[in-house]
């Protein structure tokens, strides 16, 4: 390994916790590395207010509102059949900003009996952090078969349109001991360190500094800052309004408008009277005609 190497692994370790700094060494120097071709693989994914993805699952790009806080979640599928006893993730995430939770609130791992994190504390503009853990603390350690979230953290966006690639840096014997692996039982220094599925490399900047590194990646994520039109909200539908002057009966034929209508209880009332006038002069007429029975009876 070169000097230069050597000395960013050196700068890279400073402040990590001592259980991953031991699981990492245990592992990548004692034991051996799997090749990158396992079987098992973790991605990354994202979710959250306002928050959508070209894909459900192991998206590729993913849109979120400006200024907005989202998690994102690293997941694993495929798990090996004899199972795991140890994790480790790494996230590259320049140009957003970390929201940091507790240690065993970020892993997520279900069978983590020593959730750790590097920086255990965030300093002033990290860009990187790695999570991790083993099954336990006491041989034989318990072997874990757990698929899905493994490690869930918050991040933000920026406030203006913008575009960001996160990276899952995968493990690597000679440049990144924190990279994203699973160890395989029995545990170190007999066990095996197996890095996740890598999709390709990318060059990063660890340091934040400017000196540029070329790391295999196990998977990237494309998030879109951008202005999220907000959710119309139902209305109700709308309550039919009274026509001034409208009797709500059907038209009459005369004129075909409010005022036509307007006539019509005026020509009902009319009819009504008339009818009322008709039928009075009619009885009045009979009972004229009609012998009176009461004076021919005392006649």
């Amino acid at each position: 390994m070169s000097e230069s190497k050597l000395a960013r692994l050196h700068r890279l370790w400073l402040g990590v916790p001592l259980a991953l700094a031991l699981l990492a060494l245990a592992w990548g120097m004692s034991g051996s590395a799997a090749a990158d071709d396992a079987g098992f693989r973790m991605t990354l994914n994202a979710r959250g207010d306002g928050v959508t993805c070209d894909e459900p699952s192991e998206p590729t790009e993913c849109a979120v509102p400006l200024a907005g806080p989202f998690t994102l979640a690293v997941e694993l599928f495929d798990a090996p059949e004899e199972g795991y006893v140890a994790l480790s993730t790494q996230i590259d995430f320049h140009g957003l900003t970390w929201v940091p939770a507790g240690v065993e609130a970020e892993n997520t791992w279900p069978d983590n009996g020593v959730p750790v994190r590097s920086p255990a504390a965030p300093g002033f503009r990290t860009q990187v952090v790695a999570h991790g853990g083993l099954t336990g603390t006491a041989l034989p350690l318990p072997v874990s078969t757990h698929e899905g979230s493994v490690v869930e953290i918050t991040l933000a966006c920026t406030a203006e349109t913008d575009s960001f690639e996160i990276a899952l840096v995968n493990f690597d014997p000679t440049i990144n001991l924190l990279g994203t692996s699973i160890g395989l039982p029995p545990p170190p220094p007999e066990g095996t360190i197996v890095p996740s599925k890598a999709v390709g490399e990318r060059s990063l900047d660890f340091m934040d500094d400017g000196t540029f590194t070329t790391v295999p990646v196990a998977d990237v994520l494309m998030i879109n800052c951008e202005e999220v039109p907000p959710t119309p909200t139902p209305q109700p539908p709308a309550q039919p309004t009274a026509t001034p002057g409208a009797t709500g009966l059907p038209p009459t034929g005369y004129g075909g408008n409010a005022t036509g209508d307007a006539r019509l209880p005026l020509l009902i009332i009319g009819v009504l009277v008339s009818a009322a006038g008709v039928l009075g002069l009619s009885g009045w007429r009979l009972a004229r005609s009609r012998p009176n029975y009461a004076t021919r009876t005392r006649r």
